[in-house]
């Protein structure tokens, strides 16, 4: 799914994480760079219930080209990407939906000879 973003005068194209079912499901913004080149925090959902933008916590680091996964309808995470230096994003961030706050996962283990600074940078 791809949704296209008009905000004052730029216009964002999108490849959300979907959560829900029926009229409670959203879809999920997160992160990104603007039309100035510049990463950004700011995370939204959109409510098919109520056809409206909602704000959401802001990342813990700004970050662009991340992938993002759903898990159980209770958390999204954010995997690695691109920094606010343009550099690899060697962090993952956790949602927990219901409190709306970002937490930073520690990645305890890496498989030897595997760069998980752009593993998921796609």
């Amino acid at each position: 799914m791809l949704l296209e973003k008009q905000k004052s005068g730029n216009t964002m194209n999108i490849n959300p994480t979907e959560i829900g079912e029926g009229n409670n499901s959203y879809v999920y913004v997160v992160g990104g760079k603007t039309n100035a080149n510049v990463r950004t925090r700011l995370c939204e959902r959109y409510s098919f219930r109520r056809k409206t933008w909602e704000k959401v916590a802001m990342l813990n680091k700004s970050r662009s080209r991340c992938a993002l996964a759903s898990f159980d309808d209770k958390f999204i995470y954010a995997f690695y990407g691109t920094n606010a230096f343009g550099k690899s994003e060697a962090t993952i961030e956790k949602l927990d939906i219901e409190h709306n706050e970002w937490k930073i996962v520690e990645v305890l283990t890496q498989m030897p000879g595997f760069d998980v600074t752009t593993a998921c940078a796609c």
